[in-house]
């Protein structure tokens, strides 16, 4: 409806560059509105209940990444961890693990290829954020999960 009423309005005298931006404005707009509700539901599913299915934090989306359980992750555009790649089973971590020895891991300068790549193999969405107050509170990775792990 927003496309529409934008084009409508302006397509008489938009020329065919014009409408594109147009288009690609309102694309943005709407991708933004579901980022945010994705946000605020994480938020609101953030706690101890067994039915709470979001998540926060580099280390608790990590480990549910290595569970296979992430469904949705939202992480900030600019954001890059430092973390380890196990070599035997190639699972994320953001340091030294007891059961993993130090030559067992491989050190990384930035998980966040790594994260993104483990998601779309899971069949998870992915997206990237800009700033947002709500997703800075969470320590700028979220995810929404399939299932919590322990």
């Amino acid at each position: 409806n927003i496309l529409a009423k934008i084009i409508t309005w302006n397509y008489t005298k938009a020329n065919k560059n014009q409408i594109r931006d147009m288009v690609l404005e309102v694309e943005k707009q709407l991708e933004r509105e579901e980022e945010n509700k994705m946000i605020e539901e994480i938020y609101n599913n953030l706690g101890v209940s067994e039915y709470k299915k979001g998540v926060a934090g580099l280390k608790p989306v990590l480990d549910h990444l290595n569970a296979q359980a992430v469904w949705y992750l939202l992480i900030h555009e600019n954001m890059e961890f430092p973390g380890y790649i196990w070599k035997e089973t190639w699972m994320l971590y953001t340091s030294s693990e007891d059961k993993v020895t130090d030559e067992e891991l491989i050190p990384i300068s930035d998980l966040t290829n790594d994260m993104i790549t483990k998601a779309i193999d899971q069949d998870a969405r992915v997206n990237f954020v800009p700033d947002n107050p709500k997703l800075k509170e969470m320590w700028w990775v979220a995810a929404m999960v399939r299932f919590k792990i322990e």
